[in-house]
């Protein structure tokens, strides 16, 4: 498709934006302890800048210490951070991107820990996902934050920020007391619709004393929850807030309770949430802009959902994350495909690793660390036998420092893992960012060779090894390995019965393979929490396509009878045994494959 609606320029209330190619507000976890803006920071979000995005959102600043959603979340709560916020909206500024700062207060959706004191919410109801009971706000308290939102505002407009958003979406303080679902209230501030807005609407009221920023306004249009707001509830809210001098909304979807609905994982409907956006910018007149997101994976989508007047700004999410370079790969500035996004979820991990990480793009979060990196010099000859992500990312990162690389993998080899992966029923979308990856490594100089060709005596040889943790067979003296079936060794026989052994992801996407071609398929767990290893989205999704294609499942103590072919996976709770890591290795799932990854980058950044 050609790139003409995306290359236009617009303007929200007095903000002119010179295209539509907006980074959505996600949080890294690249801030400091006191919520400081660091250079780390800095050079993620620079180098999106760089990248051509004519608007970024910055991640969720804080408004008050009670509202910290996370250990380094990015905060506007004092006026010692006002020049650290200056510095980055400068940063980005500089290449002529329009910056708006996100803030926020996360309410009952937080961790004591992470907020020095007990939860504070419009009622006292704990979220069913974090199971922390908040107190509810008093009168006094409420103005309070509202003061601090006003407070907050102030100090970005003194940083020279470009707009500001109010972060009400995905069940944050501002959604909270927007929705009937978390405010019970029969005050002043709940009870009816017009009350629970009057949190924002004063919010609105405090900022625009303080400062004439534009002013945007995120919404979960649907929050895909009993009693909670819905899409014409929303558009109520909207039309009150557009009425109160509301620049822009931008919508969303969901909270913490419908997480798995919010982050979409590949295989999930493309652009899911922009049928919400498209409704809201039917409705709202269009001097409001309308802002859209949800999986929206490349420049077609987002030419395609201007088109279909869905939004008036697609938000690149974890696109964003992936390639920094999409707007200038659009525009021919940057050669070569974009590095597609996996949809993996990893960067949204947050509890062993909470800074954000990317298996497709491992410089991420390091940017300008990853570029010193790669302009060290080095004459290495090396010899990589193996195609798998890990490898292609290992011989792009030595050989852009000039490394002799040879790749040495068949064709069908290419891509490892995650080829296998795009076989699966609703994968195919991961042959992309294989696509990609081979490109990012031979336009570095690596050559590809015939996995078996010889190598010179003067050439290092790596070979790289695929994990295939399964469960020890104590069900059964026979079981064939999940992965010679997702590999293709082993060709299913649609008049078979297979059983397999095993709750993971491999598990899970064997049994969806074996049930495509036609076979009879049942599925054996030990808890009954399928796709352990792998986002929660995965879960949910695999679970609808294994009943969507008939496969059955059990208990992985029950018999299996002499009929069946067994395959054998891995089962929560039984650890696989232990072997000593290889120098690359491949993985099946993400998390495991994105750790591989980074260990690949760093052991070509040094060799």
């Amino acid at each position: 498709m050609t790139v003409v609606r995306m290359l236009s320029s617009l303007s929200i209330g007095s903000a002119h934006i010179a295209n539509r190619f907006a980074m959505a507000p996600m949080t890294t976890n690249y801030a400091g302890p006191a919520g400081e803006v660091t250079q780390e920071l800095i050079d993620y979000l620079e180098e999106r800048a760089r990248g051509g995005f004519g608007l970024v959102f910055t991640e969720n600043m804080g408004v008050h210490a009670s509202g910290r959603v996370m250990p380094r979340m990015l905060m506007a709560d004092s006026d010692a951070l006002v020049p650290g916020l200056c510095l980055l909206a400068q940063a980005l500024q500089a290449h002529g991107t329009r910056v708006f700062a996100q803030l926020s207060h996360c309410g009952r959706q937080s961790r004591p820990e992470f907020t020095g004191g007990t939860l504070v919410a419009p009622s006292a109801i704990a979220c069913p996902i974090n199971r922390v009971v908040p107190r509810a706000l008093a009168d006094e308290e409420i103005r309070a934050l509202i003061a601090s939102f006003a407070d907050a505002a102030a100090r970005v407009a003194e940083a020279g920020y470009d707009g500001i958003e109010l972060h009400g979406a995905h069940g944050y303080l501002i959604g909270e007391f927007l929705s009937a679902y978390a405010n019970h209230r029969d005050d002043a501030w709940g009870g009816s619709a017009d009350k629970r807005m009057r949190f924002v609407r004063e919010i609105i009221s405090a900022i625009r004393a303080r400062t004439s920023l534009p002013l945007c306004v995120r919404l979960s249009a649907d929050e895909l929850v009993e009693g909670g707001n819905h899409i014409e509830d929303s558009i109520r809210i909207a039309h009150v807030l557009a009425a109160d001098g509301v620049d822009a909304i931008s919508v969303s979807a969901g909270v913490y309770e419908s997480f798995n609905a919010l982050s979409m994982v590949s295989g999930d409907v493309a652009g899911k949430w922009l049928p919400l956006s498209g409704q809201m910018r039917r409705e709202l007149p269009r001097s409001v802009t309308v802002l859209g997101v949800g999986r929206i994976r490349n420049v077609d989508e987002a030419e395609q959902a201007l088109a279909d007047d869905l939004c008036d700004v697609p938000l690149f999410g974890r696109a964003a994350i992936a390639d920094a370079w999409i707007p200038a790969r659009a525009t021919g500035r940057k050669p070569g495909p974009v590095v597609a996004c996996m949809f993996c979820n990893v960067c949204l991990g947050r509890s062993a690793r909470p800074e954000t990480i990317c298996p497709v793009n491992p410089a991420v979060g390091r940017d300008a660390a990853f570029a010193g990196e790669l302009a060290m010099p080095t004459r290495a000859k090396l010899a990589i036998r193996g195609g798998g992500l890990p490898a292609l990312t290992a011989a792009w990162v030595a050989a852009a420092r000039g490394a002799d690389v040879e790749l040495h993998c068949e064709e069908a080899a290419l891509g490892g893992m995650l080829a296998q992966r795009a076989a699966v029923p609703d994968q195919a979308e991961l042959s992309v960012p294989v696509a990609a990856a081979l490109w990012r490594a031979e336009a570095a100089g690596v050559r590809r060779k015939p996995l078996r060709a010889s190598v010179a005596a003067d050439r290092r040889l790596v070979s790289v090894e695929a994990m295939e943790p399964l469960s020890p067979d104590t069900l059964a003296d026979q079981g064939l390995s999940v992965y010679r079936i997702l590999d293709g060794t082993h060709v299913p026989d649609p008049r078979a019965f297979y059983v397999v052994v095993g709750d993971d992801l491999a598990s899970i996407d064997t049994a969806l393979e074996l049930a495509a071609a036609g076979a009879c398929v049942r599925l054996l767990s030990v808890k009954g929490q399928l796709g352990w290893d792998a986002h929660p989205g995965f879960r949910a999704l695999g679970r609808e396509g294994l009943q969507r294609l008939g496969v059955q499942i059990g208990k992985a103590d029950e018999s299996i009878g002499p009929e069946a072919i067994r395959i054998r996976g891995r089962l929560q709770g039984v650890p696989a045994p232990d072997r000593p890591p290889a120098l690359i290795e491949d993985a099946w799932d993400a998390a495991t494959m994105t750790t591989r990854v980074y260990a690949a980058a760093a052991w070509a950044a040094s060799v």
